[in-house]
């Protein structure tokens, strides 16, 4: 009795350490097959070049081809719900933007997910970057003379965003606010269309993204008054940030990129996916290619990439809730 006593010990006892250790073991098996990534913008564009770019490096990194998917339609919808009812199973995974993860939610738009409890964040690829731009045949030569110069005339001034909801336009919004200025939002179909107007002088000013404007500010059409971050960018290194050129205490949401899996998705797959990518973002070669698409490589951990979706959700609808404003 005492022997089957002691050899049914050693059966439970294995099966015990058989459990404790599987879920590790098939972390250090994953991936055994193609991953697919899901892009939910069309391409080409920042979120598509900096996934694809992500996703080649990766692929060697864990020893199996990533395959991109453009699931584009529905301002991102369409690819975050393919992911977010995928199986937790590491071999489905998204890169997006704040669009879908941060300012949809914040907007108060009816997503067919939640986007705190539908994804797991793995990692923040990069932060993209924006500027204040007026024309450069404009008198203000700095962000202050802009200010002094609008806070005594509220109402008539305007700028120009892609759209309404748009991080375009919430950056916009956020700076109007934070300034204590009145100005009309002029809605465009796209920046780029709102440049000829500011060189006409019917738009007063406007904050785009630093890939869009950089182009126009190093041939001399417009000129960049300020940066959004807490450093300058290498891209622009003349421009000061918001606070450096004199707007105390501003305050800007991100515009990350960055990557997640459905719920669930098991913790060792998530380290393994954050540790790889990681190291990749370390390198020259990526925060080369990251900084000319204006975007500049985070990293870190997945909480800290879930704090940071979480923090801008509620930034980005105090802003929305100043400004009143509505989703289309």
């Amino acid at each position: 009795m005492r022997l089957r006593g002691h050899g049914k010990f050693h059966w439970i006892g294995g099966i015990a350490l058989l459990a404790a250790t599987s879920a590790p073991l098939h972390a250090q098996s994953y991936p055994v097959k193609p991953i697919r990534l899901i892009v939910p913008f069309p391409t080409p564009g920042a979120v598509d070049i900096v996934g694809r770019s992500m996703a080649s490096r990766l692929s060697g990194a864990l020893g199996q081809p990533i395959v991109v998917e453009n699931r584009a339609g529905a301002g991102g919808v369409i690819g975050s719900e393919l992911v977010a009812r995928a199986a937790p199973d590491g071999y489905t995974l998204l890169t997006s933007s704040s669009s879908t993860h941060s300012i949809a939610p914040a907007m108060g738009a009816r997503l067919p997910y939640d986007t705190a409890k539908d994804f797991t964040p793995v990692i923040n690829f990069g932060e993209g970057r924006s500027v204040l731009l007026v024309a450069a045949s404009s008198p203000w030569k700095n962000l202050m003379d802009l200010v002094n110069y609008l806070k005594p005339r509220p109402g008539q001034a305007n700028y120009a965003s892609a759209g309404i909801g748009t991080i375009a336009h919430l950056n916009n919004e956020s700076f109007v606010q934070q300034a204590g200025l009145q100005a009309v939002h002029v809605p465009y179909k796209g920046t780029a269309l709102a440049v000829p107007d500011i060189l006409s002088g019917q738009i007063t000013f406007m904050v785009d993204s630093i890939t869009s404007a950089t182009p126009q500010v190093q041939v001399g059409k417009l000129r960049a008054l300020a940066i959004n971050g807490s450093r300058r960018s290498a891209t622009l290194p003349d421009v000061p940030t918001y606070v450096e050129a004199g707007l105390s205490g501003f305050q800007s949401g991100s515009t990350y990129q960055g990557m997640w899996g459905p719920a669930g998705l098991p913790p060792p797959i998530v380290q393994r996916l954050n540790t790889e990518a990681n190291r990749i973002l370390q390198t020259a070669e990526s925060r080369e290619n990251m900084a000319k698409l204006g975007v500049e490589p985070v990293g870190g951990t997945p909480e800290e990439f879930g704090a940071t979706v979480q923090r801008d959700i509620a930034r980005w609808s105090e802003v929305i809730r100043r400004g009143n404003i509505k989703p289309q």
